[in-house]
């Protein structure tokens, strides 16, 4: 059975938990996170599902709920909302006017997933997996604003993150320039964020993992922004690295290395297992 990243009309207990995970991801950057278990909201059982969200900062709890499609227009949400508890949610789940109307207790979270850079590369990679891994393409780009975040990265590097997949390699450059500048030339900001993709570009691409260190070791950014896009892409590419191919890859010594440098570079050699951490296993 091959369920999607975001499965908004899920039917199943795999399909709902696929859905929580990619939330937990994308709300990551913001500081909540799922304890990972699955549950019928009480009074609710096979009809709606509730999770519980923690805010990493200040220890608040939150619920979320899914309501399957059989159970969906039957005036639920009110007696959910009674139920007492704050209601974490995302922009595109579209019930943010249905909650105002019955008086919930919420907030609106995960804002950069409704920006420009956001959207374009969820609508480049989809339902994309890594060949080797499986994992959803898409999971880089969360996990990477999360790390990004816990170092103090600004929006505006937190939205040229985004691009960079669509901008980084010399085919990608060619395939997708002109689509990606027009839409950020629309943004009030757009020019410095496609200024810092391609700033990214220069300095990542050169020193990947098959090239030889050059003289006077890796080069970065004389930009900050930059700097953190590269913290936030090297952590998580380590993490998944370590989490599936550390024992199997082919290269596995040399790309050990390869991040270890990276991570030293930048700074944070001490503080990966750290921000390793709090991203999903």
């Amino acid at each position: 059975m091959t369920i999607a990243r975001l499965p908004h009309d899920a039917s199943t207990e795999m399909e709902v938990r696929q859905y929580f995970d990619t939330r937990s991801r994308q709300l990551l950057h913001e500081g909540y996170q799922w304890n990972g278990e699955l549950a019928w909201a009480p009074g609710f059982e096979s009809e709606v599902y509730e999770v519980e969200f923690t805010h990493r900062d200040t220890g608040t709890a939150f619920a979320s709920y899914f309501a399957l499609p059989h159970a969906r227009g039957k005036g639920h949400l009110r007696k959910l909302v009674d139920l007492g508890k704050p209601i974490v949610t995302l922009t595109d789940c579209n019930i943010e006017d249905a909650l105002r109307h019955v008086g919930a207790n919420y907030v609106l979270a995960g804002q950069l997933t409704q920006s420009t850079e956001y959207k374009l590369i969820q609508a480049q990679y989809a339902d994309g997996r890594a060949r080797r891994s499986q994992v959803f393409l898409m999971n880089h780009i969360d996990e990477g604003l999360a790390v990004m975040a816990a170092v103090g990265a600004s929006n505006c590097a937190m939205r040229a993150f985004c691009l960079h997949p669509l901008l980084q390699n010399d085919e990608d450059l060619t395939r997708n320039f002109e689509r990606v500048s027009e839409e950020m030339l629309q943004q009030p900001d757009g020019a410095a964020v496609m200024a810092l993709a391609m700033e990214y570009r220069s300095v990542a691409n050169e020193y990947l993992s098959h090239c030889a260190m050059r003289q006077g070791g890796i080069r970065l950014s004389p930009l900050k922004d930059v700097n953190d896009m590269l913290i936030g892409d090297k952590v998580q590419n380590r993490k998944d690295f370590e989490r599936y191919h550390a024992d199997s890859h082919d290269n596995r010594v040399r790309l050990t290395e390869y991040f270890r440098q990276w991570c030293e570079a930048l700074g944070v050699a001490d503080r990966y297992a750290e921000l390793k951490a709090m991203l999903p296993a």
